[in-house]
């Protein structure tokens, strides 16, 4: 014992003296070299099989909760062949006569903007002649669409296979088509076709709502704000059926976010328990999955000895307890994280992290802000719901409701979801002849409705009808 307790302080004076004539560190980087020193000690003098112990802990508590350990577990069920709206999608995928991934075309379909056009302009002239030479695959679209599941041909039992982007890149090139597609029906006056269209691009999202990676939820997300965007041009053109409406809105009311959110970070646990796995076992397979030069040595640096499945176990322990807050917090709202500043520093464990947990490092993304991106999409879900139900009114009265509440004695059906970011009604006004209707966002900040500059900013989330 006492041999061991003289070689770990050995080893940690070792590395402070480095520090201190190599790096010459400032005093936060003396703070980490501290932080970083201790952990290792630690690390050195607990009995492996006390390190193993805790691993072994924290995987029982997963099991507890019913949460999955691997990815397989966390895949969505088969679907029979006849149900399944994937295979259709991938039929679609293959009848698309779209511009160049990477081109410049390319990127100005997808930025596309998500309101009327000036039929006189190049991009309008674009989008029609894109909608038209894609009129087969959007056939195949509205079909998948009807269908009652989806599960796309993903290897779940593959590492990495959280990371195949193919479907999604190809889901979201579809949502732009129909939005394009969307926008020209409302301009036409053909608005059931146009709502009808909204229905089969949020579909679009719902297709990946189960897939156990965190990339799907935000591929989803991006979704369903190209859709929306299109949904609130097209609405501000002309006035829908009442009973498209009644339709539209009963489908945004069924879709569920927060579930499936939280099941993407289990779902991520579940890939960084199996790529522990494969370092144990297989280092050379696990940086291939990293696809870098220098990650092959840095794991045999780190693991290739003699202490290094203790540091690996203890590693993962570290990766467990992080990615369990992070599950815990993904089941809540924005507005509920009083301590999001510490699931922030948890991206920002710079040398402690690198140095004592290097795979957690790896695999720890900067995920903390996408509770946020979520909420702001719950929010537009439900502005959504608001816009179609005071069309609705309008249908009836001729005019937009003087608040909210005078739209529930009149609408029956809107029954209108809450601000994810207060808690309480969205907020309502009359502009003129049409309305606004948006929520404060995740500043907290009521902006009067004046949307933020640029979307990656917390600013309000808006819905505007100018008629």
């Amino acid at each position: 014992m006492k041999i061991r307790v003289l070689w770990a302080a050995g080893i940690c004076l070792l590395i402070a003296l480095v520090l201190l004539l190599w790096l010459r560190p400032s005093a936060q980087d003396l703070k980490d070299a501290c932080r970083f020193t201790g952990e290792l000690a630690q690390v050195l003098l607990t009995p492996a099989s006390s390190v193993h112990a805790q691993l072994e802990a924290e995987l029982d508590k997963i099991r507890q909760a019913g949460e999955p350990l691997t990815m397989v577990a966390a895949a969505p069920p088969q679907v029979p062949e006849g149900e399944n709206a994937a295979l259709l999608y991938e039929l679609a995928f293959e009848q698309l006569d779209l511009p160049e991934r990477g081109s410049h075309s390319h990127s100005e379909f997808l930025m596309s903007p998500g309101q009327s056009l000036d039929s006189n302009t190049p991009l309008h002239t674009t989008m029609q002649r894109l909608v038209a030479k894609n009129a087969v695959a959007i056939e195949l679209l509205e079909a998948a669409a009807n269908r009652p599941a989806c599960r796309f041909p993903v290897d779940w039992s593959v590492p990495g296979a959280d990371y195949d982007l193919r479907h999604r890149r190809n889901l979201r090139d579809c949502a732009t088509l129909l939005r394009a597609r969307m926008i020209l029906d409302a301009e036409r006056g053909q608005m059931e076709q146009a709502l009808e269209t909204a229905r089969v691009s949020l579909a679009l999202g719902e297709a990946i709502r189960d897939e156990p990676a965190i990339i799907s939820q935000l591929v989803r997300f991006s979704i369903d704000d190209i859709t929306l965007s299109g949904l609130e041009a097209a609405l501000s053109e002309r006035p829908g059926p009442t009973d498209v409406c009644i339709e539209l809105h009963d489908y945004l009311r069924q879709m569920e976010f927060v579930d499936p959110f939280v099941h993407s970070f289990c779902g991520k646990r579940a890939a960084g328990i199996e790529f522990f796995d494969l370092v144990r076992h297989d280092r050379t397979a696990a940086a291939a999955l990293i696809d870098e030069a220098w990650a092959e040595p840095y794991l045999n640096w780190y693991f290739g000895h003699f202490w290094g499945p203790k540091m690996l176990d203890r590693d993962e322990v570290v990766y467990l307890r992080i990615m369990s807050e992070y599950v815990d917090a993904a089941a809540k709202y924005w507005r509920q994280h009083p301590n999001m500043a510490d699931l922030e520093a948890q991206d920002e464990f710079g040398s402690f992290l690198l140095g004592v947990c290097p795979v957690t490092r790896l695999l720890l993304g900067a995920w903390c802000f996408i509770p946020h991106r979520r909420d702001c999409t719950i929010a537009r879900i439900g502005l959504a719901q608001g816009a179609l139900a005071l069309k609705a009114y309008r249908n009836e009265k001729g005019r937009y409701p003087e608040s909210l509440a005078d739209l529930s004695k009149v609408i029956e059906w809107a029954d209108l979801p809450e601000d994810p970011f207060t808690g309480e009604n969205f907020i309502y006004r009359r502009e003129d002849e049409g309305f606004v209707v948006y929520s404060i966002g995740g500043d907290f900040r009521d902006d009067g409705g004046r949307r933020a500059a640029e979307h990656w900013e917390k600013g309000d989330i808006v819905w505007r009808c100018a008629n």
